[in-house]
């Protein structure tokens, strides 16, 4: 999910990589860590929220929303 979330917001021309969402998540971020990174890291709650929505909602446009927002 991690290197998903990295790849997506790559395409949108973030800088972060893997390691450096790994190191902020560990709370080892370093000086020179690049600014998206708080961006891959809200992409991963988003993910994992839609995941545990999914236990009580069907896959439909409301749970769409609620992830997106």
């Amino acid at each position: 999910m991690r290197k998903e979330a990295v790849f997506s917001s790559q395409i949108e021309g973030n800088q972060a990589s893997l390691t450096d969402l790994l190191e902020y998540e560990a709370e080892a971020a370093r000086r020179d860590m690049p600014a998206d990174v708080p961006d891959v890291v809200n992409y991963v709650r988003a993910m994992n929220y839609g995941l545990d929505r999914l236990r009580s909602l069907p896959l439909s446009l409301r749970l769409i929303r609620e992830i997106h927002a």
